[in-house]
């Protein structure tokens, strides 16, 4: 993953350099070599059959696509609220910790979802949800200039 996560973060100056490519092909064939090796041993870390269940794959999709657009919005919000409705650098900051605190708030709550909303429901609405807030933020930045 670090190798891959190296190549991400340099590819933003240019993906056709040598150490991004190199990069790439270290990560793809440390994959490899995990997934050989889980294969062999006889307790792997992570059970590549999991992968062939369409629940599990669907949750973890889910997750993956989820973590990538809070992490895109955490990277993006600031400079939107601070050049669109000029909000200073701590007010923007105390609505990232307000959002990051009703966030822990809502998942220590969840639990108590288990025994009345089944979990194919919950993913389904929670992802559901976040994929309506995230196309909200489509055209927010066309009132203004934020560059």
């Amino acid at each position: 993953l670090t190798s891959l996560v190296a190549a991400l973060t340099l590819g933003r100056d240019g993906w056709l350099r040598a150490p991004v490519a190199a990069l790439l092909v270290a990560a793809a064939v440390l994959l490899a070599t995990f997934v050989a090796v889980e294969r062999r041993v006889r307790t792997p870390m992570l059970d590549l059959a999991l992968l062939r269940r369409p629940l599990f794959l669907a949750s973890t999709a889910g997750a993956l696509f989820t973590g990538f657009s809070v992490i895109g919005l955490f990277s993006y919000l600031p400079t939107l609220l601070q050049h669109t409705l000029n909000l200073s650098v701590m007010s923007t900051a105390w609505l990232l910790v307000i959002w990051s605190g009703t966030s822990f708030v809502a998942a220590l709550q969840a639990r108590r979802l288990a025994g009345r909303v089944s979990a194919r429901h919950q993913l389904a609405v929670g992802f559901a949800l976040h994929a309506v807030a995230a196309v909200t933020m489509l055209g927010a930045a066309s009132s203004g200039s934020w560059t």
